[in-house]
């Protein structure tokens, strides 16, 4: 019994290193492969889509004077391909203004230019209720979101499954999603299109506050004197009906006017020549095709940029 003491002191401080080994083994190992890029580790690619998490982290790291700030409809949106500047994409799936408002702000960072992209779908308060208050990756979040967490240890491995087999990286630098992913539904799923109608266009509730938040990011930005500018997203032929009728028209016709208050000088590309049937896949009448997104940009909105900031004084 004399010896039991000593013994059990010795057996609980190696089990407690040993605890503290493991947990450090599992930081490392999570902080290495880095499955959504928050550590800025990442070397074996990103396959999943967390693009808050890996945008406001490479942000950081990439060199960019430009910011892209919108919805999935840009976020498959490759920005080196953009001319003029040097953009980063900070468009997200789901991305809700008071959301895309707060992770702008957060970058803490002065581009000379910022392109904002919006639609009537953004102000769909049902299908995308208030976000909760964006959350940046703080030192402690880090750890107890990420390298700590059992998920996070489990998305690792399954990262380094994916570079194992040769997968495409789903999430690119500088900040824009593969464009296979929107094309291998859009373009093989019929339930897609009745998905889009129920749940984006019928089950619609305007949230007219909404506006507010466009009119803080406005003054926001003009206080830092960053240019901005604005325009509406192309609107396929299917939802432009919708648009028009008995049920929308009234709330689209008022979200027309409220954004032409904030925005006298918006560019309105929603019934333009962009805004053709073949511009969008085969079963999803929201998003078109990468390529249509670098015309409009590189024909109509960049160039429209740089006039307005050559007629500044």
């Amino acid at each position: 019994m004399k010896h039991a003491a000593p013994e059990m002191a010795a057996y609980g401080k190696w089990l407690l290193f040993g605890a503290c080994g493991l947990l450090l083994a599992v930081v490392i190992f999570n902080a290495v492969v880095d499955p959504f890029g928050v550590t800025g580790l990442n070397r074996v690619g990103v396959y999943v889509v967390r693009e808050r998490e890996y945008k406001m982290t490479r942000i950081h790291h990439t060199p960019h004077n430009a910011v892209l700030l919108s919805h999935s409809r840009l976020s498959a949106q490759d920005p080196r391909l953009l001319e003029g500047w040097k953009f980063f994409n900070l468009a997200v799936g789901g991305g809700k203004l008071e959301e895309l408002s707060a992770m702008l702000k957060d970058t803490k960072e002065r581009p000379e230019l910022v392109v904002l992209g919006l639609d009537f779908w953004m102000f769909n308060e049902r299908y995308w209720p208030r976000a909760e208050p964006y959350k940046s990756i703080t030192f402690r979040r880090l750890f107890e979101r990420y390298l700590l967490s059992l998920d996070y240890f489990w998305e690792s491995w399954n990262a380094l499954a994916h570079a194992a087999r040769g997968d495409t990286h789903v999430v690119h630098a500088p900040g824009f999603l593969d464009a296979e992913f929107w094309r291998k539904g859009g373009e093989s799923d019929p339930k897609k299109l009745q998905l889009v109608m129920d749940s984006v266009v019928r089950d619609y509730a305007y949230a007219d506050w909404r506006t507010q938040e466009l009119r803080d990011l406005k003054k926001w930005l003009e206080d830092r004197e960053i240019p901005l500018v604005v325009f509406l997203h192309p609107e396929s032929p299917i939802l432009r009906a919708e648009l028009t009728g008995p049920e929308l028209a009234g709330h689209y016709e008022n979200w027309r006017r409220e954004m032409a208050g904030v925005f006298p000088d918006v560019i309105d590309l929603t019934a333009s020549e962009y805004a053709v049937a073949e511009n969008y896949y085969r079963y999803d009448p929201v998003h078109y095709k990468p390529e249509v997104s670098i015309a409009f940009l590189n024909e109509v909105v960049i160039p429209e940029a740089k006039r307005r900031l050559e007629k500044e004084p």
